[in-house]
């Protein structure tokens, strides 16, 4: 599961200052305009973030991180980069959650042969051998579907901030 954002990224530009930026995406924030407004945030590409802002998504959440870059002869004005990515703790949960329950969903199957099945030893003395391969099979086919759905509906919620925080910050 990479920690690489989902989309490029989207460029504001603002005429305002990054304290005055931070300031009037705060006061937003406090009104309910701007959900899980943060100021600073995780590392994007090795630079720190300015603020960061929920990207509502199921079944994982998403985040928009801003980092903050001037061009050359820029005097006045911000220039913003907005990064659209989910975040890492609960698909790592999920994954670990799936991987953790594969044995005793394997004593749990062959208890439940061995009782419906008492004569059949062959079946329920050889269940670890084909059932660690479909749970196997079966963990990247839980886990990608609901990683790409989250991006997606990371990306769309993202883009509703992302116009807000334009609005919020003059935007050229």
């Amino acid at each position: 599961m990479p920690d690489q954002p989902a989309a490029q990224p989207v460029v504001l530009n603002s005429s305002l200052a990054l304290p005055e930026i931070l300031i009037r995406l705060e006061k937003a924030s406090r009104r309910g305009d701007l959900p899980g407004f943060e100021r600073g945030g995780p590392n994007v590409s090795g630079s720190a973030a300015a603020f960061c802002v929920d990207a509502d998504a199921v079944p994982f959440e998403g985040i928009v991180v801003a980092t903050v870059a001037k061009a050359a002869g820029e005097q006045t004005g911000t220039t913003l980069h907005m990064h659209t990515r989910l975040k890492q703790r609960m698909p790592w949960i999920f994954f670990t959650v799936l991987v953790l329950t594969a044995y005793p969903g394997v004593l749990l199957t062959e208890s439940m042969i061995r009782t419906m099945f008492p004569g059949w030893t062959w079946l329920w003395g050889t269940v670890w051998w084909w059932y660690f391969p479909l749970s196997v099979i079966s963990i990247p086919l839980a886990l990608i579907p609901a990683i790409k759905k989250s991006r997606t509906i990371a990306a769309q919620s993202a883009a509703e901030a992302l116009a807000n925080i334009g609005k919020l910050i003059e935007a050229k």
